[in-house]
């Protein structure tokens, strides 16, 4: 007879007492599923007191107060399968999954076989710069007059020591203790005589256990549909363990639970979304007394587990049998109604440990065409049996790997613990944990999350264990500030369970109390080593790696609060403070400023604390979040503003919907106005026209104008007839002006439709140099255009209407990007990235000046380096620029305040936006954009107080003459104002002769006047160097004074930290002496060469390789480049011949590239696995 499970006897004895009713006195655990528990020893007792001789001692498996942690990434675990990775791409860096393999080779590590290339394989750039090549030359010279003045700065470059050791020492933490084995064997053979007496009573209650599932017979009891196939190799051998087909009662409970089972899938999933989620497992091959599964041709050996090809053909094998046995209805497949089946599950014969290892636990996709009764197969799951029935963790993986059927992401990282035993999504362990309620709420909608943005005292949260469903909204926190779109902060509460295998779940959590993590929600975020963490649990005693990410070397036992612990508060109040510091800090190492304090007890189900918002923004505080567009998906949009501060967005969704939408924002709400009728087009512009809303936007054949009305809807106004490239617009009283490129890019066609109709303006530019980037504005009729030639060296051109279109000459800068706009009779030009310097300026002109009227409205840029937007606004008479930095990715506005380019508060956003926008209303100014990283619509805004026109602007009625704004040497009322501003200085061109105390600019050049005569040599002001050369002239740009470089911005400030110039990057220390060599920074080493050039990919010193991220930090440990894999030593020296990480050996080629598959060594045969891991001699 088939040896019978400890605990079915249990439950069969139990059952048999309860039949009788002689339950009484001692009160009785049932047993209760789940590894290795056992319920604890009980006397059964009759009303007469007899002890029943049950002759069934068990032995409860006792747990530590910390059980095993089995890190997903071990056996068993997951790979999220990804259409990218089907195709054979893989992102750069991953770490390697290490298997494991015979015990270690004897052997010294010295290098083998050497290859004959010397390079690495995958060099990303071929002649690697040597140290010590001096390319000094590639800087501009300058005058070299006396050493600069150090700020006590040393520049002595530390470099980085070589690693000695060759064998790799493990970082990660060992944070649990194992859990003790179910003695599976104990004597229960030996009862066998006992048990044949109580097998009708086990039928009679099997539901006090599990549930034992039916053959499907077409009901339809749950909302989303899992279809459990269970797929046998040719050589699987189902006699020496436990398996699915041995014990058919535990398969079903894994799947199914029940109430007294409540960790398997469908039962713990119920529990968790308060009933909202209702699995029905359907089991095809299940005939109400055993499994007959599925068999593979070929034997498991021969399949690659990694390869998708495998999963394709079993998958494949499925659908030939369930469709030739076509006994499940389309709707039971598909409950959620999306036409695919909701998921499938494959359970994989495998009767070893290492069989498992290779076909590991996974979520995928099934790209190639297949259907269930004309239903598709989209989503599958991979499961290998040896987990199931051979492991402790045989519940938490079902349930992770169904989970990302859901979308919930994993949240385990090979290289780090940035969540721990906190979420099932990042630990599969011998007891089940809830998901994090942020996952709870945001993929799976099961309850919303509230949002505080401000200070409270005795906030109070239930336990996620004992949340309902009238509380379940109450089990967390969400902390936001406006310094970020997409990073957040979530506070839950949660309990440890005190029983393995109860409702509570969470036995294996670190603990019981108030636990604070980070929310990315960045598409660029993951858990992986080198980028933003998605999820981050915060904990004492963590500090940043290699990347500038956490860590995850901080206590994870310790992470989370509360009064008995005696950790009731975490944060900090300091600006300054970091993350080892103990603040709550965003992805960049910036500190939130919040404070959470006053942590009370978590020994009942809720528990109270309380909430501290500390501003520490920078330049005048955060910019308000106005409101945000939960609609994701849009790629395309524009915003104008009404003039009772009414915001109008057009947006663009994604395939399949793709259809455009007309928002308003109004009263703090969204409102969704109307759908445009022709979704067809591209380069959207919204306008407002005597209080009517348009829509102007190009098909290809067409340019099109739409005008909506409420009452009426959308009619077109304006349809060109003929195609163009690429189309402008603008609003002012008059109308509304269009200028749009032909097919050619030969011929600038232009446009004004007023209430009259339509108006040719005539060909605005001609051209055979292919014309790109048109540019138009208008105010009261006024209209002005600007225009790129390609061919002819990008060089731009601006042309005025009247009465025809007239040249204003080309505009200053040779600027890569530019941008126009007309405020009182002047036209301000904003150049992005100018050909000489990279730096960006607004020029001055007046619609009514002669010649080349330009003039530079202050030699400081209002940025450096290369820009990908640009905007204006007008507050009052105050120009506002908007723009965002290429490398940094962050958007800030500026105001001149004094002459000085000001950022009107902190950062507006980081991250790559669309349709940036600024509007000016009621003393503040907003901006709407699109944020990339979650497909969100956000408005924001911040106070500004300036209000005042810019020197040489003209007074506020827009009617200063004809007069030239110009330097001030030309004729006629000229409008720059002579007095000057700043500090302490004169921003006017004085030519008189008379200098004044300060700054004063002549003929252009400028000079800084104290003490009654001309500074010369290096001048600090207030903490600003500049250097003034013999004749007292400030100097910009680069400065080689001595032996050591300086660069000087176009304002003349001294520059330190990072410098981007061109495609390059340069490092200048305090003192702003340009570093060469290595330099460390945090703890991230980056290498400079000897023109200070920021060295990136394969650099070779002497006769070591390194390799330099894209962003010039040193790699340390495991890299992949294309479909090699390298080691770099902790010194980032890339390791030769034999490596020994952990208990693994690998060969690393003479050109570094990692060995993967059998090859001889020194005229050896050795054997590797695909993840290079040594197997032995052949």
């Amino acid at each position: 007879m088939q040896k019978i499970k400890i605990k079915r006897i249990w439950s069969a004895m139990l059952a048999a007492v309860l039949a009788a009713g002689n339950i009484s006195g001692t009160s009785i655990e049932a047993y209760a599923t789940g590894a290795g528990k056992i319920s604890t020893e009980a006397e059964l007792t009759s009303e007469t007191g007899e002890v029943f001789d049950t002759d069934i001692q068990l032995e409860i498996q006792g747990l530590q107060r910390e059980t095993e942690e089995e890190q997903v990434s071990g056996a068993g675990a997951d790979k999220e399968v990804t259409a990218e990775e089907q195709a054979g791409e893989s992102a750069a860096g991953e770490i390697l999954e290490k298997n494991e393999v015979p015990d270690v080779l004897e052997k010294s590590e010295e290098d083998g076989e050497a290859d004959t290339a010397e390079v690495p394989e995958a060099d990303e750039e071929s002649g690697a710069e040597e140290n010590g090549d001096s390319d000094i030359a590639e800087v501009p010279e300058g005058d070299e007059e006396t050493d600069a003045e150090e700020n006590g700065d040393s520049d002595i470059a530390e470099v980085p020591e070589e690693d000695e050791e060759a064998d790799a020492e493990e970082n990660e933490k060992s944070d649990a203790t194992e859990i003790p084995e179910t003695d599976k064997d104990s004597d229960m053979e030996e009862k066998t005589a006992e048990t044949e007496e109580v097998q009708d009573a086990v039928s009679e209650t099997e539901a006090l256990s599990v549930e034992t599932g039916t053959v499907y017979s077409g009901s339809s009891t749950g909302n989303f549909a899992n279809v459990v196939v269970f797929v046998d190799f040719a050589d699987t051998d189902h006699q020496s363990h436990d398996n699915c087909l041995k014990d058919v009662e535990k398969t079903l409970d894994l799947f199914n639970g029940s109430e007294k089972s409540p960790c398997g899938m469908r039962e713990y999933l119920s529990n968790i979304s308060y009933g909202q989620l209702m699995v029905e497992n359907i089991f095809p091959q299940y005939n109400g007394t055993e499994i007959e599964p599925y068999t593979m041709p070929g034997n498991a050996e021969s399949y690659d587990g990694d390869d998708l090809n495998t999963d394709s053909s079993i998958v494949q094998l499925v659908l030939k049998e369930l469709n030739a046995n076509n006994t499940i209805s389309t709707a039971d497949l598909d409950r959620n109604g999306d036409g695919n089946v909701d998921n499938l599950t494959i359970v994989l014969g495998c009767g070893s440990k290492d069989v498992s290892d290779r076909f590991y636990g996974r979520k995928s996709y099934y790209f190639d065409s297949g259907k269930i009764n004309g239903c598709n197969v989209a989503d599958y799951v991979r499961v290998p049996e040896y987990s199931l029935y051979g492991t402790t963790e045989s519940y938490g993986l079902i349930i992770h790997e169904f989970l990302h059927t859901l979308k919930y992401p994993d949240l385990y990282s090979a290289a780090s613990v940035p969540v721990g035993r906190w979420d099932i999504m990042s630990a599969v362990s011998a007891g089940v944990l809830y998901p994090l309620a942020w996952l709870r709420s945001n993929y799976t909608k099961w309850f919303d999350i509230p949002v505080v943005t401000q200070s409270c005292t005795d906030y109070s949260l239930y336990a996620a264990s004992a949340a309902t469903w009238e509380t379940r909204n109450q089990q967390a926190v969400i902390l936001k500030t406006p310094y970020s779109d997409t990073e957040f902060f979530v506070l839950e509460f949660r309990k440890k369970g005190t029983k393995i295998d109860s409702k509570e779940y969470d036995y294996t959590a670190h603990g019981s109390g108030l636990i604070v993590y980070r929310v990315n929600t960045s598409e660029s975020a993951s858990n992986a080593e080198d980028t933003p963490l998605k999820v981050y649990v915060f904990r004492p005693g963590d500090e940043y790696n290699s990347y500038g990410r956490e860590a995850g070397k901080g206590d994870i036992f310790l992470s989370f609060l509360s009064e008995e612990c005696g950790r009731t508060s975490y944060g900090s109040a300091d600006a300054a403070a970091t993350l080892t510091d103990g603040a709550l800090t965003y992805s960049d190492g910036s500190n939130s400023g919040i404070v959470i304090s006053n942590v009370g007890s978590a020994s009942g189900d809720r528990i109270s604390f309380d909430i501290t918002y500390h501003d520490v923004s920078a330049d005048g505080g955060y910019w308000s979040s106005v409101a945000e567009q939960t609609t994701s998906g849009l790629f395309a949009l524009d915003s104008c503003m009404d003039s009772d501060g009414t915001v109008y967005y057009i947006q663009k969704t994604m395939s399949p919907d793709n259809k455009i939408y007309l928002y308003q924002y109004a009263d703090a709400q969204w409102k969704l106005l109307d759908t445009l009728p022709d979704s067809s087009g591209f380069d959207y512009h919204l306008l407002r026209y005597r209080d009517v809303l348009y829509v102007a936007y190009n098909t290809g054949s067409s340019v099109q104008l739409l005008q909506w009305k409420e009452a009426e809807g959308w009619k077109t106004v304006y349809n060109s007839g003929t195609g163009a490239n690429q189309i402008a617009a603008a609003a002012d009283s008059q109308g509304i002006c269009l200028a749009y490129t032909d097919t050619n890019n030969s011929r600038l066609y232009t446009y004004r439709y007023t209430s009259s109709g339509i108006v040719d303006m005539g060909i605005a530019a001609e051209s055979s140099e292919y014309l790109m980037d048109p540019v138009i504005a208008s105010e009261n009729g006024k209209t002005v255009v600007m225009y790129r030639e390609w061919k002819a060296d990008n060089r731009w051109s601006m042309k005025q209407y009247d009465s025809g279109w007239k040249s204003m000459g080309e505009i200053p800068g040779q600027a890569s990007m530019a941008f126009i706009r007309l405020h009182k009779g002047m036209i301000y030009l904003l150049t992005g990235c100018e050909a000489d310097t990279d730096n960006s300026y607004l020029y001055l002109r007046s619609l009514t000046s002669a010649g080349n009227g330009w003039t530079r409205v202050t030699e400081q840029p209002f940025a450096s380096g290369n820009i990908v937007d640009l905007e204006l606004c007008f507050h009052g008479d105050a120009p506002h620029v908007i723009c965002q930095d290429s490398k940094t990715e962050q958007v800030y506005v500026y105001s001149l305040v004094n002459g000085t380019w000001e950022p009107l508060g902190d950062r507006v956003v980081k991250g790559a936006v669309l349709g940036l926008k600024g509007h000016s209303w009621n003393g503040q100014i907003y901006l709407t954009y699109r944020n990339d990283s979650d497909g969100k619509v956000y408005i924001k805004s911040h106070v500004s107080q300036n209000t005042d026109g810019v020197p040489g602007s003209g007074d506020s009625s827009g009617s200063g003459g004809d007069g030239n704004t110009g330097d001030g040497s030309g004729s006629g009322d000229s409008s720059g104002d002579s007095s000057g501003s700043g500090d302490n200085g004169n921003t006017g061109d004085d030519s008189s002769g008379i200098l004044k105390p300060g700054w004063n600019l002549v003929k252009g050049k400028w000079y800084y006047y104290s003490d009654g005569r001309l500074k010369t040599g290096w001048l600090k002001l207030d903490n600003t160097w500049y250097y003034m050369d013999g004749e007292g002239i400030m100097q910009t740009g680069w400065l080689k004074l001595g032996n050591k470089w300086y660069y000087l911005s176009g304002s003349g400030a001294m520059k330190t930290g990072w410098l981007k110039l061109g495609n390059k990057w340069y490092y200048l220390s305090g003192s702003g002496a340009m570093r060469t060599g290595w330099l460390k920074l945090g703890n991230t080493w980056y290498y400079l060469s000897g023109s200070g050039a920021m060295r990136t990919g394969w650099l070779k010193l002497g006769n070591t390789w390194y390799y330099l991220s894209g962003s010039g930090a040193m790699k340390t440990g495991w890299l992949k480049l294309g479909n090699t894999w390298y080691y770099l030593s902790g010194s980032g020296a890339m390791k030769t011949g034999w490596l020994k990480l952990g208990n693994t050996w690998y060969y690393l080629s003479g050109s570094g590239a990692m060995v993967n598959k059998d090859t001889r060594i020194n005229g050896v045969l050795h054997r590797f696995d695909h993840n290079g891991g040594w197997l032995g001699i052949n």
